[in-house]
């Protein structure tokens, strides 16, 4: 490797430069104009999930040049060793999360499914969820924690992930300060965590996934967007119990949830000396866990 792509924020601004900016060039000015050229609704159903998929694949695809143009290895992250366990476990543990927050908030009568709109609409917005997963997890957890974490070490990086996340969710509909900062505590240690564990992305992603698509086939506002899956589903009641009507990821049940279970992960990676300091990164192998 050059000397000069030794040092990781350099790398980092190139892989900036390789995948995040032709993703937002991607989705800002062509993915819309694009979706915008089908006016009939049963072509859409079809048209949406497929481009989806299709923006999730070229992310991932692009990451795979800068690893391998730029750092000059191989794609250790998605190596297929272990891939159905990682994906199993992914789908299990986010599920068990999911119905630990919604179950509660469904007997308390702070969910109500208020319309059924048809499998239709499943497909899309089980893409949507495969699309922000993949693509938060390849920008996130991939490039900006893994390459912060070689210069400054674990502990800072995920704080500083963690505040761009939030930053990243500042800008969508209605959402305050507080509600940002609530998504960032959110993923923003439980998931760097997971990667920390793992060294690889496909139980980052599949858990990533796994939340997203539940919240969408319910039918909840999620980030601060209106959500048409399977139901149609209003929140109700006190916003620090639900984040109505900006979605239960910006409520201090679910960032509390996920801070307790960020936190007893951080313990365990520190108890297997899996933390890095800055400078000492390298290239780790994905572990079994």
């Amino acid at each position: 490797m050059p000397r000069l792509l030794r040092f990781p924020l350099i790398r980092l601004l190139a892989g900036i430069l390789l995948v995040a900016v032709p993703y937002f060039v991607i989705v800002t000015k062509l993915l819309y104009r694009f979706l915008d050229l089908f006016h009939n609704q049963s072509v859409l159903f079809i048209i949406r999930p497929l481009t989806y998929l299709t923006i999730a694949l070229v992310v991932i695809a692009l990451y795979g040049v800068y690893v391998g143009w730029v750092e000059r290895r191989s794609l250790t992250e998605l190596l297929p060793a272990n891939r159905g366990r990682w994906i199993k476990n992914g789908i299990f543990y986010a599920s068990l999360f999911t119905a630990t927050v919604f179950v509660p908030l469904w007997i308390n009568g702070n969910l109500t499914v208020v319309a059924t709109n048809g499998w239709q609409y499943v497909p899309q917005v089980l893409a949507l969820a495969v699309m922000a997963g993949a693509v938060e997890e390849v920008l996130f957890r991939a490039l900006l924690f893994r390459l912060i974490e070689e210069a400054v070490g674990s502990v800072w990086a995920i704080f500083i992930v963690s505040f761009l996340f939030s930053l990243s969710h500042y800008a969508n509909p209605g959402t305050t300060v507080w509600r940002a900062g609530l998504a960032g505590l959110e993923a923003g240690l439980t998931l760097p965590v997971l990667f920390i564990l793992t060294r690889n992305l496909w139980l980052c992603m599949t858990a990533h996934v796994t939340w997203d698509a539940l919240n969408f086939v319910i039918g909840i506002p999620e980030a601060g967007g209106p959500t048409q899956g399977y139901f149609t589903s209003l929140l109700a009641g006190d916003e620090r119990l639900t984040g109505s009507p900006f979605g239960v990821e910006f409520s201090l049940l679910v960032s509390g949830l996920a801070s307790l279970v960020g936190f007893y992960l951080l313990w365990v990676a520190y108890r297997q000396n899996a933390l890095v300091k800055g400078k000492r990164y390298r290239f780790f192998p994905a572990q079994p866990m």
